[in-house]
């Protein structure tokens, strides 16, 4: 099989654990460059702005494998990347604006899941977020109905 074939395969997806949650938005933090690369720090697109939360409690939670993540305390994501190509994933626009309607504070049932992704003779982890929806104040104490 030649290298551009490779590249052009579907990526393939190991589904590893699924993570269903009510957490608290804590806000947005700037990630700098770490100068790691010669293209560093202007060209790399290594610094970046990653949404924050803390886990309040687990409304689900699903694992295969032992590689899988365990329950989680804090999920971050980054702003700028996409956040995987599976049909149940939220559009990275989407998913922005969404967090462009979030204070510091608010409560939401947010979603996500572990992959092992093997893609063109490489295989990396990824956590795509399936689910981020604002529950009304006070909402966080009760459990908002399952999708």
């Amino acid at each position: 099989m030649s290298e551009a074939s490779c590249r052009e395969a579907p990526a393939r997806r190991d589904l590893l654990s699924r993570h269903v949650t009510i957490a608290k938005f804590t806000g947005l933090s700037d990630r700098p460059c770490r100068f790691r690369t010669a293209l560093c720090p202007d060209r790399c697109g290594h610094a970046t702005t990653t949404a924050n939360f803390t886990v309040l409690r687990y409304l689900q939670y699903e694992k295969w494998g032992e590689y899988a993540d365990e329950q989680a305390t804090e999920f971050f994501f980054d702003m700028r990347k996409g956040q995987g190509t599976r049909p149940s994933t939220i559009h990275q626009d989407e998913l922005v604006q969404r967090i462009n309607l979030l204070q510091p504070g608010d409560s939401v049932q947010l979603s996500w899941l572990h992959e092992y992704v093997h893609q063109g003779g490489a295989s990396f982890p990824e956590r795509p977020v399936t689910q981020l929806e604002a529950l009304p104040p006070g909402q966080s104490d009760a459990a908002p109905d399952q999708p």
